[in-house]
């Protein structure tokens, strides 16, 4: 990849001595070092470059970077290589790490997010003092969203130290730009700083040129030019070399473009024919070099000549390394002008000749295309085009094929098939369909058999990524009929692709036999598209899969391949293991898979990251169901661009099982309906019998037991004919669990039986032991299933020791959920899905009495010192019968189906003294806070430090039950909590401080002060993370808040640490 780096756009344009300075523009350059970005935005001729540079040459000479960009950076690898080496240039050591791994990376695709954090983690371990990074020309790549994303992605992150500085002729493109203007993190300066005043142009004249005017010719000037600095520097020029201002105020233009081109014309003509000749040549090059032009004009002395222009101020900038560019405006003009009087095609088609004979193939092909000789560009295109697809840089193939004219792809069918291909992989599977069936057509007409069967293989691909097997299973039967029966490579080739189409629509047999017919294909092409992986995961073998694919990716990294859609290893294994109940490796594989989108530039697999992603976030609980619901959603957006309804099928999979566990159920069965339809349309029997089972359990959670057994019973039977051992035993979970609630015992028998023989054959066991996708987040409620199971004698000592492994070996009875118990704040209470409401209590002094079996969670009180807590004024006869009735209202209340005179399974007693059953099924916050927060202080790392307090703040929503603030025995246990939260916060806000994290440092401080305004920790965290942001102001304004509410609330003055800090700043 080095060899696509020009040093010379690592060098400022250069700049005279400096004679006038713009103290209006000055100043705001003055502030740049106090934002992370400064974006300068005006049109042509303002002086944005020239001044800035200036600005930087003399007050940060060895403190700035400079990247100007051209129309060929528009491909984001080659942009961020570009920006990388924009500081190597200066600083050698900084972005050796990120370019040694961009090396490594080979003919793969690049991953530019990955070398972006690297470049950071080099950035933040170099830079020790105020730098600056001018991103020169940005609107020539602002339209690019790729990178724009990139950058944004890269400010996010951004080191203290560092500065971007962004000039652009149009408004930027940052996804960020609003919310960094918000924040006070973004100075913008527009067009209007630029003009220049009356005065101003006098002082510039003044100064450039010596030039004394009078007031009514300044005035002239200011009404014509508006304060346009390039047309008052070529006023300037004419006026020194004896135009009369008369002469340039008579022939003044209707625009300021046009008064432009009159004046620049003015500077052509005062140059001798040899100068003019030179300017008007050479402006068909992008960049002037002393050799290109000497061979392109066939002459010995450019050298001299561009000496002479840039001793003149022709508007004509040296960017080092013997390089030099025109300015834009002047370029344009020159370009203009010399179209006139030469033959612009002979001198670009020249020009491509130089370029090519010098290996510069991307200025062959700018050249060869403004020739118009576009046989030479699509000579040099279809050179080129498969080594740009293997690196991904698929926008600089795309970019170089629109530029060439209808009647060459009609010429040259395979660029229909290049474009196809551009499209494919960019995931616009509408255009890719399009350009294939003129590619189609072409190889149709010309009887070109073997281009004609690949171009419908590349149709079925289309459908294949996208899961539409009917559809697919047309094109591929098409390409085997006419493919060359000497080709036996690429015949297997396309009996693979048949098979795995097979395997979508579910006939499993068919496509093991074609895939067997596929005699010539090796191993490696058979891994590739994990088709045997696929057909386990269909088939119900599950550990199989999982231990293929696991194997797998530890080898897949370094291959150089293509993007393979929902085929993905990873995108795979993330299902399976939702599948399997295995939560974090889940989230992983579909956090890589996001990733390995971006990298590989397919919205599509980024698209079925998302759904993973949806499914994994569903089972790590209540509390992350709005990620969940947002990823699905985000999946459907990606996916409507693309206009692939097949695709749509999974995510309102996952969204109709969300509402089915944890939301609305019609509106689950509605979003199971649109999938079922989908699904089944595309010819996708197994998919759309496992939305089936998702509309059953929607009916389940409505009550309706009826229609859900119904579904159920026929989802048995078709993942039968699949042959889905898994996803039919998932089926009759559901079922034998129905059977149970409504005493259905000869169904519940015969379900069981066939239910457990195969969860222990094929090691389902999970499905009691943990929460997964199908069975969601209360595996609890299936412990009912197992103990009528036992106690009826069904595989009973297998049973048996399920039950053992869950801590029921004695339990005779279960409510089939668990409790989720939050504290923090209001207390609120689920049974499973179904939160407790204010009549569920039965009584307010039942609630109570929870309440003090929580504070004394692990011991059981006796009931004499319940009587105390709960009726300290009335004697122990009275509180006794009160508690008996009490008791009974809470166990109803916890427990309602619980049995006439049945051991309750949440509350226990030993002897008089009751408590909460530790033993039972329960999540409960506040338990959770107190372990997050020992296992952050055992821990050895800081980063597990970090994870830890992070996530024990995070529970700590508000103080401790804020409904029952009369209970006086509870104040204790709030005190303590709120002394917890404050004590770990100050904690964290220092490791923040430590790691840099000075944001995060701030809104922790924030959070804490809202728990405590007289946190004086909080406000010393908050003023230096401020200071070393460098916003002093911001840290002196914190001192004095924190004075003025010290004072009002305790009567005191800030501790002498603050005072301290603060006399040293200010």
């Amino acid at each position: 990849m080095n060899n696509f780096i020009t040093k010379t756009k690592f060098i400022g344009p250069a700049v005279s001595q400096i004679n006038w300075i713009n103290k209006k523009i000055w100043e705001q350059y003055s502030q740049s070092k106090n934002y992370p970005v400064t974006v300068i935005q005006a049109g042509p001729g303002y002086g944005k470059s020239t001044t800035i540079v200036s600005y930087l040459n003399e007050n940060y000479e060895d403190q700035y970077y400079w990247y100007s960009i051209d129309e060929l950076d528009s491909d984001p690898a080659l942009f961020f290589l570009n920006f990388i080496h924009a500081f190597k240039y200066k600083d050698q050591d900084i972005g050796s790490e990120a370019v040694k791994f961009l090396n490594q990376s080979g003919d793969k695709e690049i991953p530019l997010k990955k070398i972006i954090d690297i470049f950071i983690n080099e950035l933040l371990n170099k830079l020790d003092q105020e730098k600056f990074i001018v991103l020169d020309d940005f609107h020539l790549v602002n339209k690019k969203e790729k990178i724009t994303n990139l950058l944004a992605y890269f400010i996010k992150r951004i080191p203290p130290f560092l500065h971007i500085i962004i000039s652009t002729r149009s408004e930027i493109n940052l996804p960020q730009f609003a919310h960094l203007k918000l924040k006070r993190q973004l100075l913008l300066i527009k067009e209007e700083e630029f003009s220049l005043s009356k005065k101003e142009i006098n002082n510039f004249l003044e100064s450039k040129y010596d030039l004394n005017l009078n007031k009514k010719d300044l005035k002239d000037i200011y009404q014509i030019t508006e304060g346009w600095i390039i047309a008052v520097d070529l006023i300037g020029e004419s006026l020194n070399n004896g135009t009369d201002i008369s002469d340039i105020i008579k022939n003044k233009a209707n625009s300021l473009d046009l008064l432009f081109k009159y004046l620049a014309f003015e500077v052509l003509e005062n140059q001798n024919e040899k100068i003019k000749n030179f300017l008007l040549k050479t402006a068909a090059l992008k960049y002037l070099r002393v050799e290109i032009c000497n061979e392109l004009l066939e002459i010995d002395n450019s050298e001299e000549i561009i000496n002479y222009i840039i001793d003149k101020k022709l508007f004509t900038y040296y960017l080092g390394d013997n390089q030099f560019r025109y300015h834009h405006l002047f370029h344009e003009f020159l370009e203009e002008q010399g179209k006139k009087r030469y033959d612009y095609q002979k001198l670009h088609s020249k020009a491509a000749d130089i370029c090519l004979k010098n290996s510069e193939n991307g200025f062959a092909i700018y050249h060869s295309l403004k020739a118009e000789d576009f046989d030479k560009a699509a000579e040099i295109i279809l050179f080129s085009a498969d080594k740009l697809l293997e690196l991904g840089r698929l926008e600089t193939l795309d970019e170089a094929l629109e530029k060439l004219p209808d009647s060459k792809f009609e010429e040259i069918p395979r660029l229909y098939m290049y474009k196809g291909d551009v499209y494919r992989l960019q995931n616009h599977f509408d255009q890719a369909l399009e350009a294939y069936q003129k590619a189609k057509e072409s190889f149709l007409e010309e009887e070109d058999q073997i281009n004609l069967s690949f171009i419908l293989q590349k149709i079925a691909m289309i459908y294949l990524d996208t899961v539409q097997p009917l559809k697919a299973e047309e094109y591929l039967k098409k390409a085997l009929e006419i493919r060359d029966k000497e080709s036996l490579w690429v015949e297997s080739d396309l009996l693979k692709l048949m098979a795995e189409n097979k395997a979508n629509e579910g006939h499993f047999e068919e496509a093991k036999n074609l895939f067997d017919q596929a005699e010539d294909g090796t191993e490696a092409e058979i891994s590739n598209n994990n088709f045997s992986a696929r057909v386990k995961l269909r088939t119900g073998k599950l550990k199989e899969a999982q231990e293929f694919l696991t194997d797998k990716l530890n080898n897949e990294e370094v291959e150089t391949r293509r993007p393979r859609s929902h085929r993905e290893t990873i995108l795979i294994l993330s299902l399976i293991e939702s599948f399997m109940g295995n939560v974090d490796t889940a989230l992983d594989y579909a956090d890589d898979g996001i990733y390995l989108g971006e990298k590989l530039n397919s919205p599509f697999i980024k698209a079925v990251a998302y759904m993973r992603l949806g499914h994994a976030y569903q089972l790590s609980g209540n509390q992350y169901i709005e990620e969940s619901r947002t990823a699905y959603n985000n999946s459907l957006k990606i996916i409507k661009k693309f206009n692939i309804p097949r695709g749509k099928a999974e995510p309102l999979m996952g969204l109709s099982l969300l509402e089915a566990f944890y939301g609305d159920c019609e509106l689950g069965l509605k979003y199971g309906r649109e999938g079922f339809e989908i699904a089944e349309q595309a010819g996708d029997e197994w998919l759309s019998g496992i939305i089936n089972l998702n509309i059953a359990l929607n009916y389940y959670f409505k009550g309706d037991y009826d229609q859900a057994e119904k579904i159920l019973l026929d989802n048995i039977g078709r993942f039968k004919k699949l042959n889905d051992q898994f996803i039919k035993s998932v089926n009759r979970i559901w079922l034998v669990l129905i059977y149970d609630k409504e005493n259905k015992l000869e169904k519940f028998d015969i379900v069981a039986e066939n239910l457990l023989e195969v969860v222990r054959e094929r090691g389902f066991e999970f499905l009691f032991k943990k929460n997964s996708l199908f069975t969601g987040d209360d595996h609890e409620r299936f412990v009912p299933v197992l103990l009528t199971a036992r106690d009826r004698g069904i595989k009973k000592n297998y049973v048996q020791g399920i039950l053992a492994e869950l801590g029921y070996s004695n339990l005779k009875n279960h409510p089939g959920y668990k409790l989720r118990i939050e504290a923090f704040g209001n207390l609120k209470v689920w049974q499973g899905k179904k939160v407790m409401h204010h009549s569920d209590w039965e009584r307010e002094k039942s609630k109570e009495l929870f309440l003090l079996f929580l504070l004394h969670l692990g011991e059981t009180i006796p009931k004499e010192q319940i009587y105390y807590y709960l009726w300290p004024e009335k004697n122990e006869k009275k509180s006794g019968r009160n508690f008996k009735v009490i008791l009974n209202a809470l166990k109803n209340a916890l427990e309602p189906d619980r049995k006439p005179r049945q051991k309750s399974f949440f509350i226990v007693r030993h002897g008089s003294s009751y408590g909460f059953n530790k033993k039972a099924a329960y999540n409960y916050d506040v338990e959770e806070f107190n372990k997050l927060i020992k296992s952050a202080n055992k821990a050895d790392s800081k980063q597990q430090k970090i994870e830890y307090y992070q996530t024990a703040v995070e529970k700590y929503k508000n103080d401790f039950v804020l409904d029952k603030l009369y209970l006086d025995w509870i104040r204790n246990e709030r005190d303590r909590l709120r002394s917890l939260f404050l004590n770990t916060g100050d904690k964290l806000v220092e490791l923040y401080f430590e790691e840099k994290d000075y944001q995060k440092a701030i809104e922790l401080s924030d959070r804490l002060l809202e728990v405590d305004d007289c946190f004086e920790r909080a406000y010393y965290f908050k003023m230096k993370s401020y200071h070393k942001l460098k916003r002093r102001s911001m840290a002196v304004k914190v001192y004095k808040n924190a004075a003025h509410i010290l004072d009002r609330e305790l009567n005191i003055s800030p501790n002498s640490q603050l005072r301290e800090f603060y006399n040293n700043i200010i």
